[in-house]
């Protein structure tokens, strides 16, 4: 059976989201065909870090640049660690007179981050300003402040997404006084991450929504607080031509933190009636520990506290610039932060706790307090994760469920939420087990005010196939008007073969057809555990199956199929 190139494409779409290149260059070579489909994804963002990237590249676009070069619609030239810490390419006369070479045959480049010394950058953009090959969306680059800089910004309109900083002040009053004293520089922005000098020159004007604060660099002579005086803060509040939607301000270690500024200035010039999102992004100080990132995280917490008359505020994000903090950490040391819930004017729609053994449980604390504080009115998802006190046992395991499942009883009132979610930490239970210890939790049902959204089942190659007795349940209790997600798990008898794993899909795909009457169904998912099964397998054995649009015809609401990992194109069409 021969696989369309529609779905190779797709398949190679979803590799250049995970930015994986090995797959994606041995597809190349498997036939002309599936070259000349895949090839555009692969030279879509092309990353020159070090010489001899940079080399390769101006070779590769010297000799294939007609063919190639159209594909390519992000270009990165060297990196940085922060907005104060630039990681500049270090290229030669001869190698930047190649890459303005090769340049000019990217005539689809919209996102560019260029970081070069200024003699380098003026070898390398000053023969691209009179006529662009290009027109960018996008521009990261360290402030410059040299004619060839202000040469080539001027000739590139269109950008309307602007990233820059630097190590020292200097340059930066030369770009505010620039952008202030012509408005035809740079018109189009929409969006500025930028030190507040230079958004004081770049704001008034443009029609600039989103703007991130490079924070101020601290004086080494009187390192006390950096005192922005209101003559500073309005013509960056008041100064755009829209409403600012999203602010937020990144700091690093020799910053000053502006945040006890920021935040009356906000209120002040009437942008805190307008804000939609809230963004933090900080590079922390050397040496970095956990407890380091604890303190930041805490700070940062008791910070929101106090965004009261923030009526429009949607989102708030915390960031760590090159973070490798696992999500396990950030919940372990959200734990002892009691006092998260005080964000009374900013609706809280996730919460939970970690418990660990030695450790009070909260929820007879928490419960009322969340009625109290009128969170119950906004809540979507309440997770519980612990760990649990050794030696760890089947029975143990059970109890904790057990305990946790009756506790859900008194969720009264909560009338937003649509998922609950039990955990342990670093969990060695199997799917088998958790539904072995809840066959005998006849109360589950009796969480009478919280709508069943989401619902399925994992099988084993001893166990029965419950489809045919949850169906007709799921109809005699009301659930399949309520019900917006189903799923399936199963371990396949061995030995498995492709031929059982089609077999095991085909009988999924005819069960799904029995769905008549689930009108809020969106998402239906089937997995394999411990699946070995790659996207191209699946993609394979449905390429017979006709009659997967026929659910379109059952489930009108259906929106999202997945099957071992692969979202089907068909639901879409």
């Amino acid at each position: 059976m021969i696989i369309p190139l529609e779905l190779w494409r797709l398949i190679a779409y979803e590799l250049q989201i995970q930015r994986n290149r090995q797959p994606l260059l041995s597809l190349c070579l498997t036939s002309r065909a599936m070259n000349n489909n895949v090839i555009p994804f692969l030279y879509s963002q092309v990353d020159l870090h070090t010489y001899h990237s940079g080399q390769l590249f101006c070779l590769t676009i010297k000799d294939f640049g007609t063919r190639l070069g159209p594909f390519v619609r992000t270009l990165n030239i060297g990196s940085h660690y922060s907005y104060r810490d630039w990681d500049r390419l270090d290229i030669n006369t001869a190698l930047a007179g190649r890459l303005s070479s090769a340049l000019r045959s990217l005539p689809n480049l919209c996102e560019l981050m260029v970081i070069v010394d200024s003699v380098g950058f003026g070898k390398c953009f000053d023969p691209l300003t009179t006529l662009p090959p290009f027109l960018l969306q996008r521009l990261v680059i360290p402030l410059v402040g040299t004619p060839s800089f202000y040469k080539f910004l001027t000739s590139q309109p269109s950008i309307k997404e602007l990233q820059v900083g630097s190590e020292h002040t200097l340059s930066e009053f030369g770009m505010s006084t620039n952008l202030s004293l012509q408005p035809n520089f740079l018109s189009n922005l929409t969006s500025i991450t930028a030190p507040i000098s230079v958004l004081k020159g770049a704001v008034p004007g443009r029609p600039i929504s989103q703007i991130l604060i490079v924070a101020e660099l601290l004086d080494w002579t009187d390192p006390g607080i950096t005192i922005i005086a209101p003559s500073t803060w309005e013509p960056i509040l008041c100064g755009s031509r829209v409403p600012i939607t999203s602010i937020g301000f990144y700091q690093s270690p020799h910053s000053a933190d502006p945040w006890d500024q920021l935040l009356p200035a906000l209120k002040r010039f009437g942008v805190h009636k307008t804000l939609e999102r809230l963004s933090i992004v900080e590079t922390l100080e050397s040496p970095i520990t956990e407890w380091s990132k604890h303190e930041a995280l805490l700070r940062r917490v008791n910070q929101m506290k106090t965004l009261q008359e923030f009526d429009r505020l949607e989102s708030i994000e915390f960031g760590e610039m090159h973070s490798t903090s696992s999500a396990t950490d950030v919940l372990r040391w959200l734990g002892s932060m009691r006092n998260v819930g005080a964000w009374k004017k900013v609706p809280i729609t996730s919460i939970g706790f970690y418990q660990s053994p030695h450790s009070a449980d909260p929820w007879d604390q928490l419960l009322p307090a969340l009625k109290r504080f009128g969170v119950h009115k906004t809540l979507e998802r309440l997770s519980i994760v612990e760990t649990l006190e050794s030696p760890i046992t089947e029975w143990s395991k059970h109890e904790a469920l057990l305990r946790r499942v009756n506790q859900m009883k008194t969720l009264q009132e909560f009338d937003r939420l649509e998922s609950i979610e039990f955990g342990e930490m670093h969990s060695t239970s199997s799917a088998t087990d958790v539904l072995r210890w809840l066959g005998s939790m006849r109360n589950v049902g009796a969480w009478k005010k919280v709508p069943i959204t989401s619902i399925g089942f994992y099988q084993s190659p001893h166990s029965a196939d419950p489809w045919d007795q949850l169906l007709p349940a799921l109809k005699r209790f009301g659930v399949h008007k309520t019900l917006e997600r189903l799923s399936i798990v199963e371990t396949l008898e061995s030995p498995i073969t492709e031929w059982s794993k089609h077999e095991a899909l085909l009988r999924r795909v005819n069960q799904m057809k029995t769905l008549q009457e689930f009108d809020r169904l969106e998402s239906i998912e089937f997995g394999e555990m411990h699946s070995t099964s790659s996207a191209t397998d699946v993609l394979r054995w449905l390429g017979s199956m006709r009659n997967v649009g026929a659910w379109k015809k059952c489930v009108p609401s259906l929106r999202q199929v997945r099957m071992y990992g692969v979202n089907l194109p068909w639901i879409d069409a």
